[in-house]
């Protein structure tokens, strides 16, 4: 018995063992963003295109500002199953977007109110032709360089 708690002692001791490693901050790749939403509400709707920070790099200091690197010169096209193609463009400088909140006792898209949004200089694009409509499926590729996405 004794061997027996002696023999789970070392091997606890020995398992238990831990090495210190350290990331390098430099090695985290940046990554593309791609952010968009379709509804069957009044369009245009808008596709935003950002390329990350390496999230290990401590240049980027925690904020609650948006500090995404837009990117500006992307193809962004959107194709829906009934033929229809649109190929987006910039978002103007700011664009009214409108805020839905269920109410109770009350459809719940019912909008409550408008307000204007910047996406100047944010990596937004918009749609130009096509209208969301339930149950259709929307294909989205985007062109960066010689990336395809």
């Amino acid at each position: 018995m004794r061997q027996l708690i002696i023999s789970i002692g070392i091997l606890m001791i020995i398992t238990g063992c831990t090495k210190d490693f350290h990331l390098d901050a430099k090695a985290a790749k940046s990554l593309y963003v791609i952010e968009g939403r379709i509804s069957s509400l009044e369009g245009p709707y808008h596709v935003r295109v950002t390329k990350s920070t390496g999230l290990l790099d401590p240049s980027q200091a925690v904020s609650t500002r948006d500090t995404a690197e837009p990117v500006k010169d992307a193809l962004v096209i959107i194709t829906v199953d009934n033929g229809v193609t649109d190929t987006l463009v910039p978002a103007p400088t700011i664009v009214q977007r409108w805020h839905y909140h269920p109410i109770s006792n009350v459809d719940p898209d019912l909008v409550t109110r408008e307000e204007n949004y910047v996406t100047h200089d944010r990596g937004f694009y918009q749609t130009t032709k096509i209208k969301g409509t339930p149950g259709h499926t929307y294909l989205l590729q985007v062109k960066i360089g010689n990336e395809i996405f």
